[in-house]
């Protein structure tokens, strides 16, 4: 008798601790509507703050950037010698050689474009090594007009600048993950987690992460109030290139992918047969009676 009562307490009481266990885990899994909301305090701003925001700045480069570098000019002849990649065609027009160098074709391969190396460096035609870290589109672009003329050309040439790396690095607790570019060159972080298929709902809005790398090559990172609209006056709303970000899943969510231990699993298991043992056990005493 003393065996079944002890039983039944036992059953009882893993009986109500599984019942606090599924409420917990329930009640956990409901996002507060308060912390799903973007933006919240957004009628709190006034129109002074919203004029002082951060504007987008050209892009500064950093090692690992592919630049996309034309020069151009009156005397397109003597243009084409400072264009990677490039000669005139019959027209007088600047043309690309393409990956297998057939004359006549007009296709880009990435060997086209300035691999910015890890000392900030690039090598460029007739001038060699310039150092562009640290520089933006405007200044390289100043940069290359004053080496180029008048020393090798009578008139001053137009040189322009693309960016074909302008790309952020979005994962975690997102609708996918995702490599996105812009071929503007800009982006914000509302832009890059619309891109990206939004947040999930069980994702923290409150604490995304964002990991940046300085043109000296130092990281930084920062943290992120999707549900404050201050955000909107961080100087970190707009992003940079190579900038990656990570929303970080709640804590239902991290629960949810937890996983047992080996050696807890068999603690479980072993549990489970002694708990089956003495259930058999009370039963046949309950038969013998």
């Amino acid at each position: 008798m003393f065996v079944f009562a002890t039983n039944m307490l036992i059953n009882k009481r893993l009986a109500q601790g599984l019942l606090i266990a599924c409420f917990a885990a329930f009640m956990s899994s409901c996002q507060a509507p308060k912390k799903v909301a973007y933006l919240q305090n957004i009628d709190d701003l006034t129109a002074a703050q919203l004029d002082n925001t951060h504007p987008f700045k050209e892009p500064v480069f950093v090692p690992g950037d592919m630049l996309n570098i034309q020069v151009t000019g009156k005397y397109m002849n003597a243009a084409a010698a400072f264009n990677k990649g490039s000669y005139v065609d019959g027209q007088g027009e600047i043309k690309r050689y393409s990956q297998t160098n057939n004359l006549g074709s007009n296709s880009t391969s990435s060997t086209d474009f300035y691999l910015v190396d890890s000392q900030g460096d690039i090598e460029f035609p007739i001038l060699g090594t310039i150092h562009v870290a640290g520089m933006n589109k405007q200044q390289l672009r100043d940069y290359l007009i004053s080496a180029i003329y008048p020393r090798y050309l009578t008139e001053a040439p137009t040189v322009e600048i693309r960016l074909m790396n302008f790309r952020v690095t979005v994962l975690g607790s997102i609708g996918r993950s995702s490599i996105i570019e812009a071929n503007n060159e800009q982006m914000n972080i509302i832009e890059a987690i619309a891109k990206a298929g939004d947040l999930k709902l069980l994702g923290q809005r409150d604490n995304i992460l964002l990991i940046r790398t300085n043109p000296d090559g130092k990281r930084i990172t920062h943290r992120y109030n999707l549900n404050d609209a201050n955000i909107l006056l961080s100087p970190y709303f707009n992003l940079q290139q190579g900038d990656i970000l990570y929303v970080e899943p709640n804590r239902s969510e991290k629960q949810g992918s937890w996983q047992m231990s080996s050696a807890f699993t068999t603690a479980v298991t072993v549990a489970g047969g002694i708990s089956g043992i003495i259930g058999l056990v009370v039963s046949i005493i309950n038969l013998s009676k």
